[in-house]
């Protein structure tokens, strides 16, 4: 076994045991997932021109900024909302240069996806790995895009809303639904 230290009674050999059985769990996909998966394939195979194609649009990128909270835990980049808000009028045209290309070539920065997990003590017990959960502080940037992302994939959806009645009347709700996400990205 790890070391422990004085304040925590778990080693890190055990918080990384944890951590990786915590990863490997999977599911089965039901048929309805099947069913949901074809007719998404069948929407990215139609030559639309909507919202989710066209270049994103610095006012865009201003609106979502000011959604952003402040005075939150900065993510691996080091930059946090209060300075993307403080320095908005000056990086915004490279910020909308960047999105546009991270849109149009799919090309996505590997940094972006590094988010800092650290475990919370929700219980007494110090001991019991059960009685932690997970923070994870993610990109500003990440969450940015992700933002102007997914108020276009919304009202997409919206504008297909035999698929997401489906989807959402499907047996694949809550806890489910978030999986599929999960598995179609």
């Amino acid at each position: 076994m790890g070391e422990r230290d004085a304040t925590n009674p778990i080693s890190a050999e055990q918080w990384v045991d944890h951590c990786k059985g915590l990863l490997k769990k999977k599911r089965d996909m039901m048929e309805s997932d099947h069913d949901i998966i074809t007719d998404l394939a069948e929407l990215e195979r139609e030559k639309v021109f909507d919202d989710l194609s066209f270049k994103i649009r610095t006012p865009e990128i201003e609106c979502d900024i000011n959604e952003l909270k402040v005075g939150k835990a900065t993510g691996s980049d080091g930059i946090n909302a209060d300075i993307i808000k403080a320095s908005c009028p000056l990086i915004i045209r490279y910020m909308t240069d960047l999105f546009n290309h991270i849109l149009t070539t799919g090309s996505y920065p590997n940094s972006w996806g590094l988010d800092l997990i650290t475990s919370i003590q929700k219980k007494r017990c110090p001991s019991d790995l059960k009685n932690y959960r997970g923070i994870t502080v993610s990109s500003c940037l990440d969450k940015l895009i992700g933002l102007i992302l997914c108020k276009r994939l919304t009202k997409f959806c919206n504008e297909k809303s035999e698929l997401i009645y489906r989807w959402k009347n499907s047996p694949a709700t809550g806890k489910r639904q978030e999986q599929l996400t999960t598995y179609l990205y």
